[in-house]
């Protein structure tokens, strides 16, 4: 055994990451030798014999007595990092274990834990020696709820640290509760609800549309197209609102009518239907100017949109009346709609006909360059 063993030195390391050892005993690390890792044990288990930590160094030196026993050169050492955890914890640990390596020339490590977060520190000590084995120590369930903190610890950190989790756990909930103490300071207490309600339905519907990425995404192809495109989207609300309160304020007056869904229907176009449309305006607006300013082609576009909706709203006022009036001639309908399709299919057809021979052009003046 001894001549197989010739020229082996093996280093029995046991690592405390967050330093309990020198915290509750007073004592310095490294610990390196078995007397002195024992008699630190043992003052470690009399003022904390709960700490899994005691376990690991007694294991480390069972491990060393069973090594020497077959004639295999070790030593045995203890290591700690820092209470803060983290890269100072780590960067504690790799001194240590240079100044062990230092004393102990060590060609091998055999590790001793006591859990996942002293093993974390298992690439530190790679980058030194190479590991021969790692032997876990586990108290009854003590591995297992360790663990459990760990991964409780790591999302609690990722909801504070990374913006996309800190909107969600940390700025809705912070809403609701500013919310609710401006409501309870202004004596409107008894609408908290709603406003959680609608703070949290806002903040679902946003992520769940991905609306915040779109938004984004305006923001960053056009300031022109985001700013249209949001008053755009506060006119349509407006539109609705008003639409609806032009229907419920019939129903209030005439309850009758909510069997009649045509009339329903028209009364709201007549109420909406102006701000609608001016809201769809400043968009096709808002892309043209960003056209015109980037040079971009096919402007043509949003303008025939623009007169479409300029031709539009006599149709759709049409179709309200026909609707709510029940004596409504509908030859105006039928004008109403011829007008608003010649118009537009004239434009259309027009601006094709113009890219055509803009295009036709291009490819002869190509061709007249190439010849040349």
């Amino acid at each position: 055994m001894e001549d197989k063993n010739e020229g082996k030195k093996i280093l029995i390391l046991c690592v405390d990451r967050d330093n309990d050892i020198g915290r509750i005993t007073g004592e310095n690390t490294p610990i390196i030798g078995k007397e002195r890792n024992l008699k630190v044990a043992v003052k470690f288990a009399v003022n904390s014999p709960e700490d899994s930590d005691v376990n690991a160094i007694f294991a480390a030196i069972g491990v060393y007595n069973k090594l020497r026993a077959e004639g295999i050169n070790c030593e045995v050492a203890t290591i700690a990092g820092s209470p803060e955890g983290g890269l100072k914890a780590d960067m504690k640990i790799l001194e240590e274990l240079e100044e062990v390596i230092n004393h102990f020339s060590a060609s091998g490590v055999i590790l001793v834990s006591d859990g996942a977060a002293d093993e974390a520190v298992i690439p530190i000590i790679q980058s030194k020696l190479p590991i021969i084995s790692v032997k876990r120590i586990l108290i009854q369930q003590e591995r297992s709820v360790e663990e459990t903190y760990i991964v409780i610890a790591r999302y609690l950190r990722k909801i504070v640290e990374e913006p996309q989790y800190a909107r969600i756990f940390l700025g809705i909930p912070g809403a609701i509760f500013l919310l609710l103490a401006i409501l309870s300071i202004s004596g409107y207490a008894q609408y908290t609800m709603i406003g959680a309600l609608i703070i949290i339905g806002s903040a679902f519907t946003i992520r769940g549309f991905s609306i915040d990425k779109v938004i984004m995404q305006w923001w960053k192809s056009s300031p022109i197209i985001f700013f249209s495109g949001l008053m755009t989207s506060i006119t349509i609300i407006v539109s609705l609102y008003e639409g609806a309160r032009r229907v419920l304020s019939e129903l209030s007056i005439e309850p009758a009518i909510i069997t009649n869904i045509p009339k329903m229907i028209g009364l709201f176009l007549i109420q909406s239907m102006d701000i609608f449309l001016i809201g769809i305006g400043i968009l096709i607006v808002g892309r043209m100017i960003d056209k015109y300013l980037g040079e971009k082609r096919k402007i043509w576009h949003d303008f025939v949109g623009l007169v479409f909706l300029i031709t539009v709203r006599p149709l759709l006022q049409n179709i309200a009346l026909l609707f709510t009036v029940a004596e409504f001639n509908q030859q105006i309908l039928i004008y109403s709609i011829i007008t608003t399709a010649g118009i537009n299919s004239s434009l259309i057809v027009i601006f094709t006909l113009i890219d055509k021979i803009r295009e036709r052009r291009a490819r002869r003046e190509e061709k007249s360059e190439e010849r040349s």
